[in-house]
Parts: structure tokens; C-alpha cells; sequence
């Protein structure tokens, strides 16, 4: 008993010193089939001490995919796949925050998924020494255009 009252103990005073990393974003708010917007987020440390090694993974759905060098506000660590890119932020002080814009790419074959109903989102996993999170966003609509013919004349 008093074993499982020591360990629970650390475990809280663990957890009131622990290192915290607060995701929050802004979905691409332009983005058509076969073109580019921008996405932002920001990676604030919430905690006491300094984060140190924070990277993090934009997991993009299928179809949607990174624009290489288009990162501001981190540096690009792994872009093997785009659809899933790492970046480093390195360390991050108490109280800091990194702000980071990438630019997004709609492929032009999204428009079946598009036309049927698909929702967007993406996830963002942030790892550093000690710690992880993530947060999944709201879903985001990539548009496409929509050509109506109402009705044709001849020519006579």
C-alpha cells in the first residue's frame, strides 16, 4: 500500500512538471482541385521547462500532398512522403511558440472523391524529447468547378 502511495505520488508530481506541447491550426481556406493553399498552425509550449528536439508530422489525407520548400516557421526533416512530411522545430522555450505555413497541393485526382462526398482533414503529430501529442483538425473542403449548361442556342 504504501508502495502503490509513493509511486502515485511521483506519478502526480511527474505530471504537474511535465512538458506540454498545445497544437492549434487553421485549415487551408481556398483550396481547388489541381491547385495550392496555405495551411498554418502553431506549436505553443505550454510548460515550465524548454522543449527540446520537437519535430512533427503533417498527416495530409489521400490526395493531398505537401508542396516541397514551401515550409516557413520549421525545417523540413523527412519529405520522402508528401503526403505525410516531418519537420523540425529543434527546441522550443517555456511560454514559446513556433508558427509554421506550409503550402498544401489538391491533386487533380481528388475530383471523384470530391464529387462523392469526401471529407478533408488532417492530423499533426508533434513528438520532442519526453513527450508527444496530436491533434486531428476539422474537416476542410477542396473545391472544384462546376460547369452547368443551361441551354444552347443554334446559330441559324
Amino acid at each position: 500500500m504504501r508502495n502503490c502511495l509513493l509511486a502515485l505520488l511521483f506519478a502526480s508530481a511527474y505530471a504537474l512538471t511535465a512538458q506540454n506541447v498545445l497544437i492549434s491550426y487553421q485549415n487551408p481556406d481556398a483550396l481547388w482541385v489541381c491547385t495550392d493553399d496555405q495551411t498554418s498552425f502553431v506549436l505553443r509550449n505550454t510548460g515550465t521547462d524548454a522543449v527540446a528536439n520537437l519535430r512533427f508530422t503533417l498527416r495530409l489525407p489521400a490526395g493531398v500532398q505537401y508542396v516541397a520548400g514551401s515550409v516557413n516557421g520549421a525545417t523540413e526533416a523527412n519529405i520522402s512522403n508528401l503526403g505525410a512530411p516531418v519537420f523540425s522545430v529543434g527546441n522550443l522555450a517555456a511560454g514559446a511558440q513556433a508558427n509554421v505555413t506550409v503550402t498544401l497541393h489538391a491533386t487533380c485526382a481528388l475530383v471523384p472523391a470530391i464529387n462523392s462526398g469526401k471529407l478533408f482533414a488532417n492530423t499533426i503529430e508533434a513528438t520532442w524529447t519526453g513527450g508527444n501529442t496530436q491533434v486531428e483538425t476539422t474537416t476542410y473542403i477542396i473545391e472544384t468547378p462546376l460547369l452547368l449548361i443551361v441551354s444552347v442556342t443554334p446559330s441559324t
